[in-house]
């Protein structure tokens, strides 16, 4: 995956509640009909989907950091801002934590220098762990979120594309002094950033 630098000043995203459905019970009581002189209730239950969990809820290890802020980063068009912080103990451990659901879409773990470590699918459903390891970022583990595993797809395809452009980037710089060549691979670095913003924009209209 290709590892970007995110500046420090960027904005807080706006966040959005989630409308909520709760389970309604009624209940009617017949007056006229009684046993033993007390009154004996009809009651007639409605209940409705269970409602999604308000807020979000989401742990995490990340090691080896330990005393520090990590952060939670969004894509918000074609720009990117932080959402969310957390403290990470002795262990590495902090939890992304808030009253209100966050909008969906594809996040970002942020380390404490602003590089970004991996990236995850917000749906829904906002509470599930993250354990990872800076030495090994693709291989982050998130625990209870069956979206993220088909976000897997995601993260390899990106990986994938990252060092396709590294390397166009490095032929590129190579051939600066031949005006032709630098230009071919300047287009064939924009065509892939290109592709990369749309397979990107496909899953948050999706989710």
């Amino acid at each position: 995956m290709r590892f970007l630098l995110i500046q420090c000043c960027f904005l807080l995203i706006t966040v959005a509640t989630s409308a909520q459905k709760s389970a309604a019970t009624v209940a009617k009581t017949d007056p006229r009909s009684t046993k033993s002189g007390e009154s004996a209730a009809k009651t007639v239950s409605v209940a409705s989907k269970p409602a999604p969990n308000k807020g979000h809820l989401i742990p995490i290890t990340l090691t080896p950091l330990k005393n520090c802020t990590v952060y939670l980063g969004s894509h918000f068009g074609k720009s990117m801002t932080l959402v969310d912080s957390c403290k990470l103990n002795e262990k590495s451990m902090g939890v992304f934590k808030g009253d209100k659901k966050l909008t969906g879409g594809i996040y970002f773990v942020v380390s404490p220098n602003y590089t970004i470590q991996f990236e995850l699918l917000m749906d829904d459903i906002q509470q599930f762990t993250i354990s990872a390891d800076t030495a090994q970022k693709e291989k982050f583990i998130i625990t209870g979120s069956f979206d993220n595993d088909i976000f897997k797809q995601y993260s390899q395809y990106s990986t994938e594309k990252g060092r396709e452009r590294q390397q166009l980037e490095s032929e590129y710089k190579a051939k600066l002094s031949n005006p032709a060549d630098s230009l071919r691979l300047r287009n064939t670095i924009l065509q892939l950033d290109n592709d990369v913003d749309a397979y990107r924009n496909s899953i948050t209209k999706k989710y």
